[in-house]
């Protein structure tokens, strides 16, 4: 099975659906999410009907609504992608015309690009070693030159950069396959890097590959996706399927493993009904370079303060812009091969989402932008709802202790109705992970370790699942209430390895998270006990939120489930050429 369906992946062809078909897909899922979303706001409706508290049941309903629209949309979508994984003829999702995909030669020189700002210089100069040593070993090594675009702006750290990079190309038999360029003034941070580079020696070629700082490829996957964009020239970006390699930190161990569980099938499922217009997430993609570097400059969009304010989230706006240019943004289902770090804390992880929220929001300025396709608006709106679902759940929860402590002694409360509309949500919400669960005992639960292990591993992602979520949609609550009085997201390097995690750092970090839970099982307990059960799988995370992030910050826990097997990775069970020789680097440079 595992066989036949690489073989199909590999004959993916970008042939674009009528749009009949495409626009019936979109249909069909539009109604489903509908229909699901107002159905269950329509129970929560039926439930605190008659208590007397319209404006305050309006407020629960409408927050209800936020979150469970994501949640609804999540499932339907991973579920299309599981049926389709498990479909024997994949016609139907653009896996046709097998010649496209023939070994073809690569025609022009395509240009791999690394833009880097005062990042740890041995981590990302192994990343990129492990790539070029992958791409060198199909044989096709000579049709790529890489460039490192350096934004760094700490003088020993650029002298660092110039030396170990010389000291690499030094050893390399070709040298001119690799440079070094370093901006003096880094305006635009990454986007006007790469808008630089495009305007620069980018010319010289007709795509470029864009890693980030923690990017790895496999040289086949980079190979695949220069002959599909050659064989497609609709295509202005072409994004892989990422995953999350090597978790150092416990926190990015469990972390990956529950996402993993949900990924690949969520990805398919999109890819069935987004068509052309797919996510594109900025990095581990194939770009054409004269169609990126003519319609995807920020600074044309409402001048040159407009790159500064979408400079956190450009990707959503660079997509966006190669879109509305006529050209395809795809997304290659279930690809291997693409890998990227994750932030090894919690305190890390909860920092980058803050920044990814303020941007964007303030992407949603450009809803308006003349010449968007429906899809286009669709992502700015997408991505800024799936941060604004966390505090409407937030609020949704907070007004939900209200109801209950000021619910009439008079009328009955329609408990068994409340339960089973519990229990459905919260069905919606994990199923895309158990069925991610029975795709990968399909697929071979060796790879994950073992059946026994694969179990243990999703009871613990379980657990860590009800104590994370919480945590997160409180901190991005209160992150977006600092924002209303003038709190800004700064862009700074993030940390990709695994850092010493004091109480002091976590305490300063969680307090408002660990303040709110407090106040509200305090609460709970003085004005309903009786629904404190309610409430619980919320509260558990609140209240331990610091001892959490202690505990999945740890290096030593990470190790022993690093030893048992537990919520491991394909990779890290059988690791690819291009991860084995990332090991070898980091053992070179003393890594970590």
């Amino acid at each position: 099975m595992q066989n036949k369906k690489k073989s199909l992946i590999a004959n993916y062809d970008a042939k674009s659906f009528s749009g009949h078909e495409l626009a019936l897909r979109r249909l069909i899922l539009g109604c489903l999410v509908a229909v699901t979303t107002v159905g269950l706001c329509a129970w929560l409706g039926a439930i605190v009907f008659g208590n007397g508290f319209i404006l305050l049941d309006a407020v629960v309903i409408v927050t209800f609504s936020l979150k469970a629209l994501w949640v609804v949309l999540v499932f339907y979508s991973t579920s299309i992608g599981f049926v389709l994984r498990r479909a024997t003829v994949l016609h139907s999702l653009e896996l046709r015309r097998p010649s496209a995909m023939a070994p073809n030669p690569i025609l022009g020189r395509i240009a791999v690009v690394m833009p880097v700002r005062d990042e740890n210089v041995d981590r990302f100069l192994a990343c990129l070693r492990s790539t070029k040593a992958s791409v060198d070993g199909t044989g096709c090594g000579d049709r790529f030159d890489y460039f490192l675009l350096s934004d760094s702006t700490r003088p020993e750290l650029v002298s660092i950069e110039e030396l170990k990079f010389e000291a690499w190309r030094a050893t390399q038999h070709v040298a001119s396959h690799l440079t070094y360029r370093r901006r003096e003034h880094p305006a635009g941070l990454k986007g006007g890097n790469l808008q630089d580079f495009c305007m620069g020696p980018g010319q010289g070629y007709e795509f470029m590959v864009v890693l980030d700082a923690d990017s790895i490829m496999a040289g086949t996957t980079i190979v695949q996706l220069a002959r599909i964009m050659q064989a497609n020239p609709r295509i202005g970006i072409l994004q892989c399927t990422i995953n999350c390699i090597f978790p150092q930190s416990t926190f990015a161990r469990l972390f990956e493993f529950g996402h993993r569980l949900v990924w690949h099938n969520y990805i398919l499922g999109s890819v069935w009904w987004q068509g052309e217009r797919g996510q594109y997430r900025g990095h581990n993609a194939i770009v054409r370079i004269a169609a990126y570097a003519a319609h995807c400059r920020l600074s044309d969009l409402i001048g040159a303060r407009a790159a500064r304010v979408h400079v956190m989230c450009y990707d959503q706006v660079e997509g966006m812009l190669m879109h509305r240019a006529g050209y395809e943004v795809r997304e290659l289902p279930n690809s291997e091969g693409s890998y990227e770090g994750l932030p090894p804390t919690l305190f890390e992880f909860l920092v980058r989402y803050q920044r990814w929220c303020q941007g964007n929001l303030t992407n949603l300025r450009l809803l308006w932008l003349p010449g968007l396709a429906m899809m286009d608006r669709y992502h700015l709106v997408g991505v800024a709802h799936r941060f604004l679902g966390w505090p409407a759940f937030t609020i949704f929860v907070a007004c939900a202790t209200l109801l209950a402590a000021s619910w009439p002694g008079e009328v009955t409360f329609p408990t068994h109705s409340a339960a089973l509309l519990y229990a459905t949500f919260l069905t919606l919400y994990f199923l895309p992970r158990w069925l991610g669960l029975i795709d990968a005992v399909i697929c071979g639960a060796r790879r994950y370790g073992g059946n026994i292990r694969l179990a243990l591993g999703s009871l613990i992602d379980l657990l860590f699942t009800l104590f994370f979520v919480p945590i997160a949609m409180v901190s991005t609550t209160w992150f977006l209430i600092q924002r209303l009085f003038g709190h800004r997201a700064a862009w700074v390097p993030q940390p990709r390895t695994t850092q010493a995690l004091s109480w002091a750092d976590a305490a300063s970090a969680l307090w408002p998270t660990t303040v709110f839970g407090i106040a509200l099982f305090v609460f709970i307990l003085m004005s309903a006990e009786a629904v404190l059960i309610w409430f619980l799988p919320f509260l558990a995370g609140l209240l331990l939120a610091v001892p959490f992030a202690m505990l999945t910050a740890s290096v030593r826990a990470n190790t022993c489930m690093k030893q048992w097997g537990l919520c491991a990775m394909p990779e890290e069970v059988t690791p690819p050429y291009e991860l084995q020789y990332l090991e070898r680097c980091e053992r070179e440079f003393g890594l970590p």
